[in-house]
């Protein structure tokens, strides 16, 4: 499992989506076939908005505290299939969500 925590002051950067493309490279050359994860509820719009490019599907109906991580941190339980190398899945994943953050990352500010 990992996390991927971005400072406010690289946000909307291509630091983002190059941690992203990173840590999702992790999860195919390591043959992972599913991710789950947590997002903090005030990125649900953003996620929401890119729900075909982040593929990911909201597991809980109402958010859940993290107090023990983050006090007064309220979070939804996210899925993510990856699949396996050369399933329908995968290929899914990698022309729905890793070309498009590849571009996006391309013409995204530098954050220095």
């Amino acid at each position: 499992m990992g996390r991927l925590v971005c400072s406010r002051s690289v946000r909307g950067t291509s630091v983002t989506p190059l941690m992203y493309l990173h840590t999702l490279d992790w999860y195919l050359k390591n043959n992972v076939p599913t991710l789950i994860g947590t997002v903090d509820i005030k990125a649900r719009p953003l996620i929401d908005h890119y729900k075909k490019w982040c593929k990911f599907k909201r597991v809980t109906e109402e958010p859940f505290a993290m107090d023990s991580y983050v006090p007064g941190l309220k979070v939804d339980l996210r899925h993510m299939n990856v699949g396996l190398e050369g399933s329908k899945e995968r290929d899914s994943l990698t022309m729905g969500n890793l070309v498009p953050a590849f571009c996006a990352y391309r013409v995204m500010k530098s954050p220095v």
